[in-house]
């Protein structure tokens, strides 16, 4: 049988490999500890709706902005629903929520509020993408620049800030020391002389596919295993055995991590795309997997047209708490939650202005997560103020999202500055 390229995408779990990511010392040793798990919010998630301000004078102009045109409906989440969740909460982390007057988590995410109450999260407020991105209301482009830690360089550019951050810092062993759970190879995490492990599924069926199959199957891949032992000469067959054994390397490591957890005693609370790739990176952390960098997302976001209905935006929110939640709870059982902070990003945040369709257009300003024990709790940034819109009816950035990216880029050992291209001062979160 002839083997090709694309023979060794493996399956239903497909990695995506580089030739520097094969060529990469595989006995490297990490220069920190920290792991990042980055969570993609993807379509452009409402922030308006996931905190909401509480303040009589922020909540009279959202309620006022909330207002579906045409319909008289309300796209808002109502203060009776906040006080029967008791997720309202202040930057003081250890206020009551029945005595919080600042914010509120969406109704539907008590597992987060309760994160925070424990002192295991920070909000992040106002973060986004600068004006100077005359495009960053374009999914492509925002997610782009968020991928990169830039602006203005789309097309320019296939460097991910975490790839670029580990292009630093070395690191990984039997695997790279990025790995993805989406079945993607997203750009966040390719650097110059780092490349992801890319896969999907459950981790257990990690494999190379062996053509049509067959009893002879398990031979057949032992007789190309041992033939990439071999180097050649010529560039082209040597990228190609490169590729070959080094596929199967990671094959059989990822294989080992799995059956050494295999993931029965996660909680079991849904069966979600978010909670099963949280699952999957939790198994790998637990399994002592050399990579410090994970990246997982969660779609539909995009929420033009009746955001308010229960299985649209607050079904989201109610799925990312659960998942977020049950990782950290399920690292936290086992002990080995110490060093594993979880981000959250997104394309960019909604408009306030509801529009006719019961739904909300795109927008700048947003609200990010980071939670675990490393996390120093409260809140940070700003609320944008929604009387002060921009002449497009949106709120202003408060903070720049290179901001936030150089102090993980920091926390992660990196230096941020070649990243991000400047100098931030440090929000405190980590």
């Amino acid at each position: 049988m002839l083997f090709t390229r694309r023979t060794f995408v493996c399956g239903a779990t497909a990695t995506t490999l580089s030739m520097t990511a094969l060529m990469r010392g595989l006995a490297a040793e990490a220069s920190g500890n920290l792991i990042l798990v980055s969570i993609l919010m993807d379509g452009g998630n409402d922030g308006l709706n996931t905190v909401i301000p509480i303040t009589t004078k922020q909540y009279g102009a959202y309620s006022t902005l909330r207002q579906i045109p045409g319909n008289g409906g309300f796209l808002g989440v109502d203060l009776a629903a906040i006080a029967a969740a008791g997720t309202a909460f202040d930057p003081n982390y250890q206020t009551p929520a029945a005595q919080a007057t600042q914010y509120a988590f969406h109704p539907n995410m008590t597992q987060l509020r309760a994160l925070y109450a424990q002192g295991k999260a920070a909000v992040l407020l106002g973060v986004g993408l600068p004006a100077a991105d005359p495009n960053r209301t374009s999914h492509e482009v925002a997610k782009f620049d968020w991928a990169t830690g830039s602006i203005n360089k789309f097309g320019y550019t296939n460097l991910g800030w975490i790839g670029q951050a580990f292009d630093q810092i070395g690191g990984g062993g039997a695997i790279p020391p990025t790995v993805s759970l989406n079945y993607s190879s997203p750009t966040l995490l390719t650097g110059l002389k780092n490349a992801p492990l890319a896969m999907g599924g459950d981790i257990g069926n990690f494999s190379v596919p062996c053509g049509s199959g067959g009893a002879d199957c398990a031979t057949r891949l032992g007789d190309l295993s041992a033939n990439d032992t071999y180097a050649t000469q010529y560039l082209a067959g040597e990228f190609a055995r490169s590729l070959a054994s080094a596929t199967t390397s990671y094959v059989g490591a990822v294989k080992g991590y799995a059956a050494a957890v295999p993931g029965t005693d996660y909680p079991a609370t849904g069966n979600s795309s978010i909670r099963n790739q949280l699952k999957q990176i939790a198994r790998m952390i637990r399994s002592g997997a050399p990579s410090r960098a994970y990246f997982a997302d969660q779609g539909g976001y995009d929420t033009h047209s009746s955001q308010n209905l229960v299985t649209s935006h607050p079904a989201l929110l109610a799925d990312l708490s659960l998942a977020i939640s049950d990782f950290y709870g399920y690292l936290k059982a086992n002990g080995i939650s110490q060093n594993v902070v979880i981000m959250t990003y997104s394309d960019f945040g909604r408009r306030v202005q509801a529009n006719s369709t019961a739904g909300t257009d795109h927008g700048t300003s947003s609200v990010a997560f980071i939670v675990g024990d490393p996390v120093n709790p409260g809140v940070y940034g700003q609320y944008s103020d929604l009387t002060q819109l921009d002449r497009n009816g949106n709120p202003l950035i408060q903070v720049d999202f290179r901001n936030h990216i150089s102090d993980l880029v920091s926390a992660l050992g990196a230096d941020p500055t070649a990243i991000v291209g400047s100098i931030y001062p440090k929000l405190g979160y980590i």
